[in-house]
């Protein structure tokens, strides 16, 4: 977003969502939105299946240097992003 755009932080994000620090309970839902946002043909992880998806948020939920937020709403997710502070590691093709 571009200082001065009048675009605010979250727009478009349903006022009674919230939004946290993804729990094991919400990944189901994050490797279903993943899956269906993502087509296989343009995303690796996609490609190789929901387990590898799986197997990928559930690395990053469990790193020290990661955090997956979810935008939550009447206990469905309605989006997510993550963020790491490092690359993937081997273990989690292992």
């Amino acid at each position: 977003m571009r200082p001065g755009s009048g675009r605010r932080l979250g727009a478009g994000v349903p006022p009674m969502s919230e939004i946290v620090a993804a729990a094991d309970s919400h990944l189901p839902q994050v490797v279903r939105l993943h899956m269906e946002a993502l087509p296989a043909g343009e995303n690796i992880l996609t490609a190789l299946g929901p387990r590898v998806v799986a197997a990928g948020y559930e690395w990053l939920l469990d790193d020290e240097g990661s955090v997956i937020l979810v935008s939550v709403e009447d206990g469905a997710v309605l989006g997510f992003t993550s963020l790491s502070d490092r690359p993937y590691l081997g273990s989690l093709l292992r």
